[in-house]
């Protein structure tokens, strides 16, 4: 658990204050103004128009969050809020972790150790889909630019969207909703791959896994992990070992011993594949020939690797 979370930490990025923060009125208001002008056929047609409408949904998902930013200690913020003070503050845990929680009228923010603002809960969002709607008008954008003179606009606007649907799925993780964590981390994929110079947000593509793995979802975490194994994205190893499992429970036996072996070649030192195999052996009865095969070629490969020995050790035992 501890291994995975610092992994997620760290697609957490320092963010600068705003002061320029639009209220959520405010921010609604500009949303329903530039919808209106994409009903008009001719302005449409611009990309600039669509541009604005998915600039103000992105403003619309920021108002609710105050002027507040992942990083900011508690000194900044009271010179920074003004009059805008917490209505309650508590001591929460968080996936293990004590946090100070301070309540506002559209959010609360959580405070680490060190008295750091670490998230952001939004609890009376302008739009539930702000970020959705942002992605489709960027894309929108993309398809009426012609020229391409609005590329790399659409581009950066797509890429902070991402950005934010990952923060979107660490939140979720953290508040132990890992469902919802694992479709934010797909949207954040996605929307990677959609922007006009697409990017593979593998770290996305393994924490969707991840978290879909958590919650037994395996049907839908196994695509995700097969992909990380063909971006070659395996966590030392990790990835073999949760695909194997997913196969064990969906009752692919020799799909599980298949992928378990290949990465064994690659990892074999790597526990829990390891623990994989050795279980495997037991509940098939087979004899684990093929297993002191494959350390044999690792220990030709890494002759003087000694924690190879000692794994070839603590399978007779």
């Amino acid at each position: 658990m501890k291994r995975i979370l610092m992994a997620l930490a760290v697609l957490l990025t320092i963010q600068m204050a705003d002061a320029q923060v639009k209220t959520p009125a405010d921010a609604k208001k500009a949303v329903e103004s530039a919808a209106e002008a994409t009903a008009n056929p001719k302005k449409a047609a611009k990309p600039a128009t669509w541009l604005k409408l998915a600039n103000a949904y992105m403003d619309a998902y920021a108002a609710p969050m105050g002027n507040g930013w992942i990083g900011a200690n508690k000194q900044e913020l009271t010179f920074i809020m003004g009059n805008d003070k917490p209505s309650s503050t508590q001591n929460v845990t968080l996936a293990g972790e004590p946090y100070s929680k301070e309540t506002y009228k559209t959010m609360n923010y959580y405070f680490n150790a060190n008295n750091q603002l670490a998230l952001i809960e939004v609890t009376k969002p302008v739009y539930e889909d702000a970020l959705d709607k942002a992605l489709e008008a960027y894309l929108e954008a993309a398809k009426v630019d012609a020229k391409g003179s609005k590329t790399k606009d659409v581009d950066a606007g797509v890429k902070n969207v991402a950005s934010k649907f990952v923060e979107q799925g660490m939140n979720s993780y953290m508040f132990g909703d890992l469902k919802a964590a694992s479709e934010y981390f797909e949207k954040a994929m996605k929307a990677s791959e959609s922007a006009p110079n697409p990017v593979i947000d593998t770290m996305a593509v393994y924490n969707a896994g991840f978290t879909a793995w958590m919650v037994q979802d395996y049907a839908k975490a196994e695509p995700f992990f097969k992909r990380c194994l063909e971006l070659n994205y395996v966590e030392d190893g990790e990835v073999y070992a949760k695909l194997a499992d997913i196969y064990t429970k969906m009752e692919k036996k020799e799909d599980a011993k298949a992928i378990l072996e290949k990465g064994f070649s690659a990892f074999p030192q790597n526990q829990s594949i390891i623990i994989g195999l050795i279980n495997y052996y037991i509940e098939s009865g087979e004899q684990p020939d093929e297993l002191f095969k494959l350390l044999d070629v690792a220990k030709q490969n890494e002759p003087n690797n000694a924690s190879l020995y000692y794994v070839e050790g603590d399978i007779h035992n």
